[in-house]
């Protein structure tokens, strides 16, 4: 009974959030993202940070590596969502938290700032296939 729950939770990870386990990387760069991301990619990293009453300040990022036929589909989306040409302009600037990936010379990025404390950043590697996305809310 323990191992069925177990693989349960393991599965719906993969298509929802689960309250009160910490995303995984897929996750986190999937929702923030918007790009067609498979069930089953390697995640590098998972950072799920939130702060104050009610999570007032949040902070999260996700990187992952795609294989070659999901990173050329996820690249043809992301021209087709708009995205803009790496490397970033000399006047986009913005704060990013120790210990983030540096934004590589070759790909395509997307940067929304909705209000003055917060913005969404992601980019996709061309070179790696690695495809990066944050949330900053303070």
């Amino acid at each position: 009974m323990v191992v069925v729950l177990g693989m349960a939770i393991a599965v719906g990870r993969l298509f929802v959030g689960i309250p009160f386990v910490p995303p995984s990387g897929r996750e986190i760069v999937k929702r923030l993202s918007g790009l067609p991301i498979p069930v089953f990619v390697r995640s590098e990293e998972a950072v799920d940070e939130c702060s104050g009453m009610f999570c007032k300040d949040y902070y999260g990022r996700g990187l992952i590596r795609l294989s070659p036929v999901s990173c050329a589909k996820a690249v043809d989306a992301a021209r087709e969502q708009g995205w803009r040409s790496l490397p970033l302009p000399s006047d986009l600037t913005f704060d990013q938290e120790t210990g983030a990936p540096m934004t590589p010379s070759e790909g395509y990025f997307r940067f929304e700032q909705r209000q003055a404390d917060e913005h969404t950043f992601a980019w996709i590697d061309t070179e790696t296939c690695r495809v990066y996305a944050e949330i900053d809310i303070t």
